[in-house]
C-alpha cells in the first residue's frame, strides 16, 4: 500500500490564536499518525490568515495526497442529546426543530440544523437524538477565508463530535465504565460524559482568565451532566475517570482540583494511544509536545464519513 493515497486526512484546529494540525492515514488495523505541527497565530480585523509556518505545510500536503477536515467550534456550533417519546419519533425533524428554538438565541433560519437517532429505552419509552445547531453566518465565513486560501474543507466537524471520535478510537476499553472527557482551551471548555461507547451528553462554558473559576465551572457541569445522563443508568453512579485535553495555563490546576474529589480518577489523555506512529516522530512527541493539546484536531483527522 502506497503511503500516500486517498486515505489520507488532515485534521485542523482553528482555535482563537492557535492552529494545530494532525495528518492521519487511514488503514486495515491501527491508523498511523503521519505528521503534527502546532502554531500560534493572529487573524487581521477581517477575519483573514496566513498560511506561512509548520502547521500549513501539513495542511498543503494533505490538500494533495488526501483531504482536510476542519472544526467548528463549541463558540458556534452546539451539541445536545434531547429526549424524544416515541410517539413523536414519527414527526422527528418537526419536534427537533421546536426543541432547537426553545434554547437557540437567534431564530432557526440563522443556524444549520442536523439530528440524529442514537438509541432508545424500552422501559421509559424515550428516544436519545442528537442534535448539532451551528451558525449559518459563522461557518459560511470561515469557508469563504478558506477559499480565499485555496483551500476546500471535506467536512466541517463540532468540536465535541471529533472530541468523541478521538475517544472511542484510544479508550475502547472504557466501553462499559462512565468517562468524562473535559477539553479545555482559551475561550471554550468543552466536557463529554461517554459510556458505552456512546455520547450521553455535552456541555460547554466559557474558560475564565482565573483557574479557581474554571475549576467550579467544571465541577459544576460535571454534577449537572451527572443528573441528566441515559435512563437506566444505576443511580448514584460516578465518573470512574475524567479525561483532560487541550491546553492553556490551567491544565494541572484543573487535574488537583477533580483528584481532590477523591472518587475518580483524572488523566491526560492521549490522542495517539492506539494510533501506530512513524518512528520519525515518536521522538518528537516525547521531546517536544504535549500530545493532550492534539485531541481535538486528532479527532477532526479520524473522521471517516
Amino acid at each position: 500500500m502506497s503511503l500516500f493515497g486517498r486515505n489520507i486526512s488532515v485534521g485542523l484546529e482553528m482555535g482563537s490564536h492557535v492552529l494545530r494540525a494532525v495528518q492521519i492515514q487511514h488503514r486495515q488495523g491501527r491508523p498511523r499518525l503521519l505528521a503534527l505541527e502546532t502554531q500560534q497565530y493572529v487573524a487581521s480585523s477581517t477575519g483573514a490568515f496566513s498560511t506561512e509556518g509548520p502547521v500549513w505545510q501539513v495542511v498543503k500536503l494533505g490538500r494533495k495526497t488526501g483531504r482536510l477536515v476542519v472544526n467548528v467550534p463549541g463558540s458556534v456550533a452546539l451539541v445536545r442529546i434531547v429526549k424524544v417519546e416515541a410517539s413523536e419519533m414519527s414527526n422527528l425533524r418537526d419536534w427537533v426543530m421546536w426543541e432547537a428554538q426553545q434554547y437557540l438565541a437567534a431564530p432557526l433560519e440563522e443556524y444549520f440544523i442536523d439530528f440524529q437517532k442514537l438509541r432508545s429505552h424500552e422501559e421509559s419509552g424515550l428516544w436519545e437524538v442528537l442534535v448539532v445547531t451551528a451558525r449559518r453566518g459563522a461557518v459560511r465565513e470561515r469557508a469563504r477565508l478558506f477559499k480565499k486560501v485555496n483551500l476546500k474543507p471535506a467536512i466541517m466537524d463540532a468540536d465535541a463530535l471529533a472530541l468523541h471520535n478521538a475517544f472511542e478510537v484510544n479508550y475502547p476499553s472504557h466501553a462499559d465504565s462512565l468517562v468524562a472527557l473535559v477539553n479545555l482551551e482559551r475561550d471554550v471548555t468543552t466536557v463529554l460524559a461517554i459510556k458505552g461507547g456512546g455520547l450521553q451528553d455535552v456541555s460547554t462554558v466559557k474558560t475564565p482568565a482565573e483557574s479557581e473559576k474554571l475549576c467550579q465551572r467544571i465541577h459544576t457541569c460535571l454534577d449537572n451532566i451527572l443528573q441528566h445522563v441515559a435512563p437506566g443508568q444505576v443511580q448514584g453512579e460516578r465518573f470512574v475517570k475524567v479525561l483532560l485535553s487541550g491546553g492553556g495555563p490551567h491544565v494541572q490546576e484543573v487535574v488537583n482540583a477533580l483528584s481532590s474529589k477523591g472518587h475518580m480518577e483524572v488523566e491526560l489523555a492521549d490522542p495517539f494511544r492506539e494510533l501506530s506512529i512513524l518512528p520519525t516522530l515518536r521522538e518528537k512527541l516525547d521531546r517536544s509536545c504535549r500530545a493532550l493539546e492534539f485531541m481535538l484536531a486528532t479527532g477532526l483527522a479520524l473522521r471517516k464519513a
